[in-house]
């Protein structure tokens, strides 16, 4: 849960009413575009937050970082090992690791789509009018608040669907499993 800018887990992973909130291992709150960490693990009051050690911001379609682990005036932002953007169903990633205007940017490793419930993914690595679409290794659809999969990694109409090995659902502030796997 949410109290103020820190983020506190349940000690003893129950409801509030059983145990105790706690800062979580990695509170954290936002200054600008900056991602701060509190070095000491507490509220603000007791630790001091400084920034995160993956601070990052937005340009254009190009995710940033940091490269002194700063806030933006002491460091210098430089595009992320990974940015990207979407173009229609696809996700395209920047070949030379730069702003669009000085790489090129190419479908990613995993591009993808949803067709219905199921993720689909382009078997060729490239935009569909140059790949074919398959349904994912790990297609999924929601039913109630149970993650389905299907088993036999197919569209609905040719597989069947069941629960995931991890379904989940909320209830309050915490995340329940299904230790039966059904």
């Amino acid at each position: 849960r949410i109290m103020g800018d820190v983020v506190l887990v349940c000690m003893r992973n129950a409801r509030q009413e059983r145990g105790s909130w706690k800062p979580s291992l990695s509170p954290r709150r936002i200054m600008g575009d900056v991602v701060l960490v509190c070095m000491r693990n507490t509220r603000q009051e007791g630790g001091s937050w400084k920034p995160s050690l993956s601070p990052r911001r937005i340009m254009g379609d190009v995710v940033l970082v940091c490269m002194r682990n700063a806030r933006q005036e002491r460091g210098s932002w430089k595009p992320s090992l990974s940015p990207r953007r979407i173009m229609g169903d696809v996700v395209l990633v920047c070949m030379r690791n730069a702003r669009q205007e000085r790489g090129s940017w190419k479908p990613s490793l995993s591009p993808r789509r949803i067709m219905g419930d199921v993720v689909l993914v382009c078997m060729r690595n490239a935009r569909q009018e140059r790949g074919s679409w398959k349904p994912s290794l790990s297609p999924r659809r929601i039913m109630g608040d149970v993650v389905l999969v299907c088993m036999g990694n197919t569209r609905q109409e040719r597989g069947s669907w069941k629960p995931s090995l991890s379904p989940r659902r909320i209830m309050g502030d915490v995340v329940l499993v299904c230790m039966g796997n059904t």
